[in-house]
Order: C-alpha cells, then sequence, then structure tokens
C-alpha cells in the first residue's frame, strides 16, 4: 500500500530564496524511503546583490547592438538564399510531387517575414546563451534549433501527405542551413565590455 505526504517550504536567508520541497512517509513493499529535494542556490541573479537595494538592468553591457544587428541580417540574408536554393530549386522537383500542399508561387512579403523572424530570434538566441562562444558555439546552437525544427517536421509529416523526399530535404536543410547561419552569427557576434559605452 503507498501513502504520500508532501511538504514544501520557502524561506529568507541571508539574501538567498531557498526552496525545500520533502517528501515523506513513502512506502514501497514496507519499507519507509524518505526523499528530499533542497534548492540552497540562488535562482538567477538572487543574492548577487545586498538585501534591500534594486539593481537596474544595464542592456548596453549584456548586448552589444551594433554586432547584434549586423550578425541578424548576415543570418538573414544567408537563410534567405539557402532556403532559395535549398527548398526553392534544389527541392523543386520533390515539393512538385505534391502540388495541392503548396502555393504556386511564395507569397513573397509573408516569406520575408518569415525569415526576418526566424534570423532575429536565432541571433538573439545565440546572444542570450553563448554571447562569447564563437564559430563552433555558434554552429552547435544551430544544429541544437535545427533538431527542434526536425521535430516540426516530423509532425508535418504525420498530419499531411507529404512524401519522405521532402520530409528528409527538410531536415537535412535544417541541420545545414542553422549550422552555418549559427556559425555566421557567432563569426560576427560578440558581447560589449562592462566598460564600453
Amino acid at each position: 500500500m503507498t501513502k504520500e505526504a508532501f511538504s514544501a517550504s520557502s524561506f529568507e536567508h541571508s539574501g538567498f530564496r531557498h526552496s525545500s520541497f520533502v517528501l515523506r512517509n513513502f512506502f514501497v513493499s514496507g519499507r519507509g524511503l524518505k526523499f528530499e529535494i533542497d534548492i540552497g542556490h540562488a535562482f538567477c541573479d538572487e543574492g548577487l546583490r545586498a538585501p534591500g537595494t534594486q539593481q537596474k538592468p544595464q542592456q548596453k553591457d549584456i548586448m552589444n547592438w551594433k554586432k547584434f544587428f549586423i550578425a541578424f541580417i548576415a543570418a538573414f540574408v544567408f537563410l534567405f538564399v539557402f532556403g532559395f536554393l535549398w527548398y526553392g530549386t534544389l527541392m523543386h522537383g520533390a515539393h512538385e510531387e505534391v502540388p495541392t500542399l503548396l502555393r504556386p508561387k511564395p507569397d513573397f512579403p509573408w516569406l520575408i517575414l518569415g525569415h526576418l523572424v526566424m534570423s532575429f530570434f536565432f541571433t538573439m538566441l545565440y546572444a542570450r546563451l553563448v554571447p562569447a562562444g564563437g564559430v563552433g558555439a555558434g554552429a552547435m546552437l544551430g544544429i541544437l534549433v535545427a533538431l527542434v525544427f526536425a521535430g516540426v517536421d516530423l509532425i508535418t509529416f504525420a498530419v499531411q501527405p507529404l512524401t519522405t523526399k521532402i520530409l528528409g530535404g527538410w531536415i537535412v536543410g535544417d541541420l545545414i542551413q542553422f549550422a552555418i547561419a549559427g556559425a555566421i552569427i557567432g563569426a560576427i557576434y560578440k558581447p560589449s565590455s562592462p566598460a564600453a559605452s
């Protein structure tokens, strides 16, 4: 028979917020087991400032907006050109196998907007998560993003009558384009130092 009692508590201690969750009296086959999870470290920036003070974020110290903009434009140009060559030219024959699922001609304002959004937030992910990572870290982030897109491609394949040729082409294209775009962003973007203004 299973019996569970759960207690949760949080408290303040020297500027840090701690959370303690204890699962007590968990019986399995007559044996008593106790599980305890104690998160005793600062969450994000808690405890890194004096208690009772407000710290204003200094965005100019975190983001190098000039390099960000250059990296974003470079990523946009690359992704747009690669998309045209890979999906629009190389995969054109495969896409013609399912003509009812695709427009005869792309709606370019939406196509451009989609590439702008994708490039901007991909560059933002790099700047926020691996700002000093360089080309290799950018390519690795690109591969991880491409694997997220691969999941979306698999879901699309599950609900639309696409061919495996299209599915494979989309996944390979995602891996190539985002790895290269990540490397481009990694080569261009460097965070500004706190001393720089």
